[in-house]
């Protein structure tokens, strides 16, 4: 932020103010370029969409992608949740005032530039999860009934 206030005359005031602000935050997981498609390569289909590379998070002893349960093997891959958040400010604004007798007017402008660009996966990653645990494994089949 920067003001440069100027006295033109006695009665002609210049005020100028400028500002810029930048905030970037970015988090998340990557895969080394050599892993590839290993979702898809172990045989789940449709496990790496688009071009992204890993493998998705499988997860045993219950719980949910983002907070797996308990067991020996707890989870293997990934499921790449990701957040960029990138903000930039850039303003300027610039008056005039202006006193005559016992009148005092004030004329400017103001100049702002917002640009946000945000990019959330979402709480099950970019590639997703499977999750394996109690009741989780068992079908029931809707027939049964009528066994």
């Amino acid at each position: 932020m920067g003001d440069w206030t100027r006295s033109i005359s006695n009665s002609l005031v210049n005020d100028a103010r400028f500002g810029w602000n930048h905030v970037v935050l970015n988090t998340g997981s990557t895969w080394d370029t050599k892993v590839g498609k290993f979702g898809e390569a172990i045989g789940i289909p449709n496990s790496n969409p688009g071009a992204l590379i890993g493998l998705l998070g499988l997860d045993f002893g219950g719980g949910t992608p983002t907070q797996p349960g308990n067991g020996t093997l707890n989870n293997i891959g990934n499921s790449m949740v990701t957040q960029s958040f990138n903000s930039k400010v850039y303003q300027g604004d610039d008056s005039i005032t202006w006193t005559r007798g016992r009148h005092t007017l004030k004329f400017g402008g103001e100049y702002m530039f917002d640009s946000i660009k945000v990019f959330y996966s979402g709480n099950s990653g970019q590639l997703g999860g499977m999750v394996f645990g109690p009741g989780l494994h068992r079908v029931t089949s809707p027939m049964r009934k009528f066994n």
